[in-house]
Parts: C-alpha cells; sequence; structure tokens
C-alpha cells in the first residue's frame, strides 16, 4: 500500500471517485433512457383480401430518428389475438435494402396487443434506421357487401404519417369514409392515401366494398416462407420471447463489481482507521488484564531480585546477569 494512500483520510473521495468513474461507464444506458426516439414518416399500407382470402394485409414501413443515441425497442399497436393475427415479418432494414428480422413479444392492451421488439444496432443522432412489419389478421365482416373498421393507434411520436388503403381486385362500390385525400399506385392496387401531420391521437377508417369472387387479388407464392426473415425468425408462440441483450449482463455485471469493489473499500478504510487509534487496554494489555502502572512495577522488581538470586547462587554468569536485566527493562519500559 503506497504511503500517502490513507482510506481513514481519503474515503469520501474514494467514494465519490469512485461513483463518477462508474456513473461514466454506464452513461449510453442512461442518455437511451432519455432518448426521444420517433419517426421521421411512417407509411401504412391497409391491403383487403390481397394474397390471403378474407384477410387483411397491414404493413408498416417507417424510418426512425433520434435526437440521443438509441438502443432500446421499437413499438406498433396491432390487432388482438383472437382476430388471428399472424406476423409475417418484423424487420430492420439494413443499408443495402436488406431485411433482418427480429425476435419480438406481444403484450396485452386491452382492445389491442402492443408488438415490441429490441433493436440490434444502436440508432445514433442524426441517423435515419429503417423498420418493416407485416401481419395479416381477420377484420373483414359480411359475404358480398363486405365492411372493414380500421383503426390505427400510434405509440412512437410520428411526424409525418401516410396511410394507404388498396382497392381489392374485382371489387365494386368501393367506399372510404372518411374520403381519401391522396391517390396513388402501389401493391399492384389502386390505392387510395391520407396523409397526416403529427398525429396523437387514433385513427379510424371505415371501408366497404362489394366482391362476390371468393379469391384473393393475386396468388400467394406457394415457396413463400419469409425468405427475407432469415437471420432471426420471429416467435409467435403464446409465450412472448424475451431476449437480453449481452450488454445488459456487461452491465449488470459491472453493476455488482462496483458495489463489491465499494463494501471492500469501506471495510478496509474502518479496519485500518480502528487499528490505528489503539485502546488504553492494549497499550496496558502487556501487564494484565485489569493491572495498574504500579502493579506492572512490583512484577519488575520481583524479577529482579530472581535474576539476582540465580547470580548469587552461581546458576548464570555476570555476563548472562546483565543481558537479562537488560532484557527486562526493556521489557517493562
Amino acid at each position: 500500500m503506497l504511503r500517502w494512500f490513507q482510506p481513514q483520510k481519503n474515503l469520501k473521495v474514494l467514494i465519490i471517485l469512485t461513483a463518477f468513474l462508474f456513473l461514466f461507464s454506464v452513461s449510453p444506458v442512461q442518455v437511451y433512457a432519455q432518448s426521444d426516439i420517433q419517426f421521421k414518416d411512417l407509411t401504412v399500407s391497409v391491403l383487403p383480401e390481397y394474397d390471403e382470402p378474407d384477410k387483411i394485409l397491414v404493413i408498416y414501413e417507417g424510418t426512425i430518428i433520434s435526437s440521443l443515441p438509441y438502443n432500446g425497442e421499437i413499438k406498433f399497436m396491432v390487432p388482438k389475438k383472437d382476430q388471428n393475427i399472424n406476423v409475417g415479418m418484423a424487420c430492420e432494414i439494413n443499408a443495402a435494402g436488406g431485411h433482418e428480422c427480429q425476435p419480438y413479444r406481444f403484450t396485452d392492451k386491452g382492445d389491442y396487443q402492443e408488438l415490441t421488439w429490441k433493436l440490434s444496432k444502436t440508432v445514433q443522432p442524426g441517423q435515419e434506421y429503417k423498420v418493416y412489419l407485416e401481419f395479416y389478421y381477420d377484420g373483414i365482416k359480411g359475404q358480398a357487401n363486405k365492411t372493414i373498421d380500421y383503426k390505427f393507434v400510434p405509440i412512437l411520436p410520428i411526424k409525418n404519417l401516410t396511410l394507404f388503403v388498396g382497392k381489392p381486385l374485382k371489387a365494386t362500390n368501393f367506399k372510404l369514409d372518411p374520403p381519401y385525400t391522396f391517390t396513388g399506385q402501389g401493391y399492384n392496387l389502386n390505392t387510395f392515401g391520407y396523409t397526416f401531420t403529427n398525429p396523437t391521437n387514433p385513427i379510424s377508417i371505415k371501408i366497404s366494398y362489394t366482391k362476390d369472387d371468393p379469391n384473393p387479388s393475386f396468388e400467394k407464392p406457394k415457396n413463400d416462407n419469409q425468405a427475407a426473415n432469415t437471420q432471426a425468425p420471429p416467435t409467435t408462440s403464446t409465450t412472448p420471447t424475451i431476449s437480453t441483450p449481452v450488454s445488459d449482463w456487461i452491465i449488470l455485471l459491472l453493476f455488482i463489481l462496483f458495489i463489491v469493489f465499494l463494501g471492500l473499500l469501506i471495510f478496509y478504510a474502518l479496519k485500518t482507521q480502528s487499528s490505528s487509534h489503539p485502546t488504553r487496554k492494549d497499550k496496558n494489555s502487556r501487564y494484565g488484564k485489569g493491572s495498574s502502572r504500579s502493579g506492572a512495577q512490583a512484577q519488575l522488581a520481583a524479577e529482579r531480585k530472581r535474576i539476582r538470586r540465580l547470580l548469587l547462587e552461581g546458576k548464570i554468569s555476570e555476563e548472562t546477569y546483565r543481558e537479562l536485566i537488560s532484557d527486562l527493562e526493556n521489557e517493562y519500559r
């Protein structure tokens, strides 16, 4: 131990310094917790009877941004499981345009459920990061005359939202309520669009049309096994899959080590401080428990007489006598 290191005097300084070092080591996690993650833009496509009969295909495509580094979760509100929701892909889109699908989980939110996955990469300030969600669900009512009550529920802030509704092929008398404000072409269908800026409340759209043909607009490829979903197939079982990233375990380990180190530091400081201030009992222990200074002097005198008697009886030499007397005085000094 270095001479300048005196825990009994510098304990507070050491604790503060250690705490600062620990906080700096985990500061990214605190930054993530304070981040304002949001969608720069989000496109929602609602495609009734697209490639599965009597089902609605919904696709979310968005770009997320954050003013601070963020590696937390991305969340979407989707229909309840009792509407036979079937998630096709829950993915992040890489720089090359490829889909990197992630494990996700569901959380019951009453009339809806929340679909969540942990981002695999950190979204840096000023960086745009694209995500993609695709699912089917039962939401079509009626036989020939069909109606759909679709509701989009925002969770994260959205700067610009575009919502497309596709008209199924062979459908007639197609109507939207409220009336659409944008017309486009997408997903090989005539689509009708809505635009919203900074939406915060749920958006409801009523869709109605007539269609006698039971077949979907397009035939689903037989070998369609969600080829893009090759890196991490989503878990669709009733038991949610919750993955803990390696970085969380590292942070937990650092925290445990910090607590252990701090405890040892305090223990050592208290022990050192205690040993550096001996009690009166320690000082007098060589005289016997409860003995006084006068008692020690009496013992010294008695021991001198014993050594003197050994010299007179010729059992020790003069030189040995002087050595014993010197040692005795040093002991009782």
